[in-house]
């Protein structure tokens, strides 16, 4: 229908597509079975509405708004009605009247952005983050709130919005962080209390990345006893540094894996992570582990299989 819409040049093709989406939004048929078009229908009838037939329209979308799950959608095309219409002012004053959707406060802020009119738009953000409840990941106010403090050209803003988004876990930030604070010259200063903090509110996955970026590796030879699992993603790292730890890591995590695996899926994975340990320099007590786990499950045909697959690529790889 939308794209009919699109072709309609006429006034009397226009006016039949504004009825007819008018009347099919208000069919009771199909609606059991989850056909709920009537934002869609409704949106198109929006786009031919005029002074002398937008009363038929506002009487038809007063039977929606009431909807409360698609209430902002219906909200979208009043406002759209109210633009056509009634002109920019009137659709300020109705964006200003509902900035509890987010929807519409993302064009109040798109507006206030192209203005240049950053402390409205900063306003915008705060609100935001504080009122709407963010269930999954980080909400993206906190990422629109970063973009205006850059647009400010406020520095510490900008380096405490990425300080928490940062902590929320996205660590793309960490460096944005790091190069606002070394620009201005407290990286040194900042960083210890930095650590700490990714310590305390990141998942320790996430920590071990930046504890490796910044060359940490006491502390994440710390973090490497504590989560074993994390061995196959910073053993190679610490090998060189601490290379009987880590080794003695390798092993106790390989053993589990090996106890628990069942299944040609699970040896394989057994063995790929054996290949990972050989080649992070223990080549040689990979090759103890799968003579080991040859006669330890010899029972076990399926996985002696795997283990003399990746036994030929080990010593391949000794070459």
């Amino acid at each position: 229908m939308s794209e009919i819409a699109d072709k309609a040049t006429t006034k009397e093709d226009q006016e039949y597509i504004f009825r007819l989406c008018l009347e099919l939004s208000e069919l009771e048929d199909g609606k059991d079975y989850g056909a709920d078009y009537e934002d869609k229908l409704l949106l198109i009838s929006a786009k031919f509405v005029n002074a002398e037939n937008v009363s038929e329209l506002n009487e038809t979308l007063a039977l929606f708004e009431s909807n409360t799950w698609r209430v902002e959608e219906f909200k979208l095309i009043r406002l759209g009605i109210i633009r056509k219409l009634n002109g920019n002012k009137a659709a300020a004053e109705f964006i200003a009247q509902n900035l509890e959707h987010p929807k519409i406060r993302e064009i109040a802020f798109d507006k206030a952005v192209t203005k240049k009119n950053f402390e409205q738009a900063e306003h915008l953000c705060v609100e935001a983050i504080s009122t709407y409840e963010h269930r999954f990941g980080i909400s993206p106010w906190l990422y629109r709130l970063y973009t205006v403090h850059e647009k400010m050209g406020n520095r510490a803003k900008t380096a405490e919005t990425a300080r928490e988004i940062l902590m929320q876990g996205d660590l793309d930030y960490y460096p944005k962080l790091k190069t606002l604070l070394s620009e201005d010259g407290i990286w040194d200063k900042t960083y210890p209390k930095l650590l700490d903090e990714c310590a305390s509110n990141l998942h320790h996955s996430a920590y071990m990345k930046i504890l490796e970026s910044e060359r940490e590796y006491a502390l994440l030879l710390e973090q490497l006893k504590a989560h074993i699992d994390e061995v196959y993603r910073h053993g190679e790292f610490l090998a060189a540094k601490y290379p009987q730890e880590v080794c003695d890591i390798y092993t106790v995590r390989i053993n589990k894996e090996s106890e628990a695996a069942h299944g040609r899926e699970s040896y394989k994975r057994v063995c790929s992570n054996i290949s990972l340990f050989s080649k992070a320099g223990y080549t040689e007590q990979a090759n103890e582990l799968i003579w080991e786990f040859m006669q330890t499950y010899k029972r076990k045909p399926a996985f002696v299989d795997e283990l003399k697959k990746i036994k030929e690529e080990v010593d391949y790889g000794r070459r």
